[in-house]
C-alpha cells in the first residue's frame, strides 16, 4: 500500500513543524488540527472498505441539494 509511507512521511513532517512554531499561530493552529484528527485520517489505511475521499457520496446527494436549493420558493408567491 502505497499510502502508508507517504502519511507517515506527512505526520513525521507535522510533528517536526508544529514544534518549530509559535503557539496560537495559524500555522500551528492548522497543524494541531491535523494532529488532533490524524487517527480518524488513517482509519481508511486499516480498513480496506473505506476510502480516502468521499467524493462518491457528494454525487449522490448533489441532486437532492440541489432541488432543494430550486424548490425552496416553488408554490409561493416569491417564485414568479
Amino acid at each position: 500500500m502505497r499510502q502508508r509511507p507517504a502519511a507517515d512521511l506527512l505526520h513525521a513532517w507535522l510533528m517536526a513543524n508544529w514544534q518549530k512554531l509559535p503557539d496560537g499561530s495559524v500555522r500551528a493552529k492548522a497543524i494541531e488540527y491535523s494532529l488532533e484528527r490524524w487517527a480518524a485520517l488513517m482509519r481508511y489505511l486499516d480498513n480496506g472498505d473505506l476510502v480516502a475521499d468521499k467524493n462518491r457520496n457528494e454525487n449522490l446527494i448533489r441532486p437532492i441539494a440541489l432541488g432543494r436549493k430550486n424548490w425552496l420558493f416553488a408554490g409561493s408567491l416569491r417564485a414568479r
